[in-house]
């Protein structure tokens, strides 16, 4: 949908229409947005006026949570180094392990569970990312 095309339907500013684009992280690509993109601004429009907030306000409460999410997330520390631990705990390098002994199997072991946790990580995040945005724009509606 064209830009011009969305302002008019929704009543608001050029410059409101973009800034909510921004925070929402919907990129306008030639002057227009696809429909999907067009119904998640609406609906935040619809949800500002609902909550009798302005625009501003609203774009304001996202980024204040986008922002409270980024410093829990920093505030999580360092990554995990698998190989760190298993010196740690086991008492030797992963390198130094002769192919066949039980501590080079337990060492594959903890590789194939680090490629699954990373991808459950994923998916758990997605997941509770959209379902955090449906909530705000419950709540917002």
């Amino acid at each position: 949908m064209n830009l011009s095309t969305a302002v008019q339907q929704l009543e608001i500013p050029v410059s409101d229409f973009k800034a909510i684009c921004q925070v929402l992280d919907i990129a306008i690509v030639n002057n227009s947005i696809n429909d999907k993109s067009f119904t998640e601004v609406k609906v935040f429009v619809n949800a500002c006026k609902e909550r009798n907030v302005s625009i501003l306000e609203g774009i304001q409460e996202v980024v204040r949570l986008k922002q409270d999410a980024q410093t829990q997330q920093k505030t999580s520390g360092e990554r995990f180094n698998l190989e760190d631990f298993f010196k740690q705990r086991i008492g030797t390098s992963p390198e130094e392990l002769n192919p066949g002994s039980y501590h080079y199997d337990l060492y594959q072991l903890l590789l194939k569970s680090q490629s699954i946790s990373q991808v459950g990580y994923a998916l758990f995040r997605e997941a509770f990312l959209r379902q955090t945005q449906d909530l705000i724009m419950v709540r917002l509606v």
